[in-house]
């Protein structure tokens, strides 16, 4: 069972990671288009985040991404006789298909998801190698943003140190002239 987490932490701190394995993954992949989608902290909705390529149209219904945050796994459909086999998802006649969707994880806690699309793909074994390479640039992204956000807490912390620091030491001084002029 994965959970859902929302991603709490200014995306500037990892926009330029995530953009680049995007970019690169996609091209070599060779994708018509595809997109990062990451969960809202405000209200836990799936959002665009970064895109390649031309994107279609929104979709009405579930999209293939949230489809993927919500159940966790990965979305590999060669045709729209494969989308028909899931009740809750629905694609649009202007979705390019195939179409390979995979969750954004981190030690099982899902951040987002990674879709791609291509004009065709020579076959299943094709597919599912482009599947597997989804998924592994999908786990790189979700560690460049957990980094960001362990250098958050980390940052959090040194401050909450710091503070505490500060608070000692003016106690310890306040005592040291109560003491002072005790004698």
């Amino acid at each position: 069972m994965t959970s859902v987490k929302s991603v709490d932490v200014p995306s500037d701190s990892y926009y330029d990671s995530v953009r680049a394995i995007l970019d690169s993954t996609l091209e070599a992949v060779q994708a018509k288009y595809g997109a990062v989608s990451l969960l809202n902290t405000g209200n836990g909705s799936l959002q665009s985040y970064a895109s390649y390529g031309l994107l279609p149209k929104q979709r009405t219904g579930i999209s293939a991404a949230h489809w993927v945050v919500t159940h966790g796994e990965s979305l590999a459909l060669e045709n729209r006789e494969q989308a028909l086999l899931l009740p809750d998802l629905v694609i649009s006649k202007s979705e390019a298909l195939p179409l390979i969707c995979v969750p954004i994880q981190v030690r099982g806690t899902t951040l987002g998801a990674l879709q791609s699309n291509f004009l065709s793909v020579a076959g299943h074994e094709e597919l599912l190698r482009k599947q597997h390479f989804l998924e592994l640039a999908a786990d790189l992204m979700g560690y460049v943003i957990e980094n960001a956000t362990l250098r958050r807490r980390l940052q959090k912390m040194r401050e909450v140190v710091r503070n505490a620091n500060n608070i000692s030491l003016e106690i310890q001084e306040r005592e040291r002239e109560r003491l002072i002029l005790e004698v």
